[in-house]
């Protein structure tokens, strides 16, 4: 069986937002999506267990899923909406 990964954004993801930063298992894969298209570029979590993906400013209130994945462990996402300034 799969082990699962933990993955953690370290930050809201603002209006003005042009990255989202986070924590992950060193070695995964991260994307982050707006309804079902991946935004940014998939980025490599660092030895150190952070990531950071460029993004686009988006809209207040649109949804952002982050996605990690590592061969040999269940895929984690987290759930994010956009906020304010």
């Amino acid at each position: 069986m799969a082990n699962g990964l933990v993955l953690n954004l370290l930050r809201t993801i603002r209006n003005n937002s042009t990255s989202i930063t986070g924590k992950g298992l060193p070695g995964a894969y991260v994307k982050a999506y707006v309804n079902g298209k991946q935004i940014g570029s998939t980025v490599k979590v660092k030895s150190d267990g952070t990531y950071k993906i460029s993004i686009p400013k988006q809209k207040s209130k649109t949804g952002v899923i982050v996605k990690m994945k590592k061969s040999g462990y269940e895929t984690d996402l987290e759930d994010r909406v956009v906020r304010a300034k």
